[in-house]
């Protein structure tokens, strides 16, 4: 069976409670002329809303279109799998397709935090980005205290910046718990690089090396609900929705619930493909 031929199908799930969740199934060409086979075990849960399931499936449709794969049509009586499709213009004369990347457009990378990045971390900290629950970050010399933090010699915490052209442009980070061998993740990307994929390639990379690099066996994180896009991305690196912790945080004059997920590093593996690393300081 060749992993040329693996797509996506969502499905609305209730279970007894009451509850509703998206599942998404993998489908595959089982054989040629035949409809395509969906997977026993669903892949989820993914999200809770419809807007959070086509966050999931753009992202799912963008790998398509960087891997120049074939996509399934179900437009028909029965799925076909067709070459793929030209990548769609978005409007307005934008890109289309979440994180595609443009011909000639330079690729983001993940290498070490170091103190110099400061700079960039006042940048991406800026009025009006939406990172103020992210630090007090208003000043220089805040900014380097922000770093300072993370790179604090003998610290548990492991930061990862996400590059572009060696600047810095978002930051993933791993705080471990060595004696539970588990670890707290968070990550969060500069405004003007969001909607590219590079968040959720670059926590899929880092997931996947916490869990063997540091030897860790579960790894955990928390997104407030009024977030869908970091939910989407802690489930592209192959978190699962655990459950949400209600009215944890006031914001804008009311409470707002936390989703909770958690990976272990017995769960599948995200089939996103990471951002390259870098281990130079």
């Amino acid at each position: 069976m060749s992993m040329q031929s693996w797509r996506y199908a969502a499905s609305l799930n209730a279970d007894g409670e009451g509850n509703i969740s998206w599942n998404v199934r993998e489908l595959y060409e089982s054989d040629p002329g035949k409809p395509p086979a969906y997977t026993a075990n669903a892949m989820g849960p993914f999200g809770e809303t419809l807007q959070e399931l086509r966050h999931d499936l753009r992202l799912m449709y963008a790998d398509v279109l960087r891997e120049d794969l074939p996509i399934l049509d179900l437009t028909g009586g029965e799925p076909v799998l067709v070459a793929a499709a030209p990548p769609a213009e978005a409007p307005g004369g934008g890109r289309g397709g979440a994180g595609q990347e443009p011909a000639g457009e330079a690729q983001a990378g993940l290498r070490r935090l170091r103190a110099s990045d400061a700079g960039d971390v006042l940048r991406a900290f800026a009025p009006g980005t939406g990172m103020e629950r992210q630090g007090s970050v208003g000043s220089p010399r805040e900014a380097e205290r922000y770093v300072a933090a993370l790179l604090e010699p003998g610290s548990n915490r492991h930061p990862w910046a996400v590059v572009l052209q060696d600047r810095l442009v978002g930051l993933v980070c791993v705080n471990a718990d060595a004696a539970n061998r588990s670890g707290w993740f968070w990550y969060w990307m500069a405004s003007e690089t969001r909607g590219r994929g590079w968040t959720s390639r670059a926590a899929a990379a880092v997931a996947n090396w916490a869990l063997t690099a540091l030897e860790l066996e579960r790894l955990e994180l928390g997104h407030r609900v009024d977030n869908p896009a970091s939910g989407g991305v802690a489930r592209a690196a192959g978190f699962i929705r655990e459950g949400t912790e209600r009215a944890k945080f006031p914001v804008g004059g009311r409470r707002i619930d936390v989703a909770t997920y958690g990976r272990l590093a017995t769960d599948p593996w995200p089939g996103l493909a990471g951002l390259a690393f870098s281990e130079e300081a």
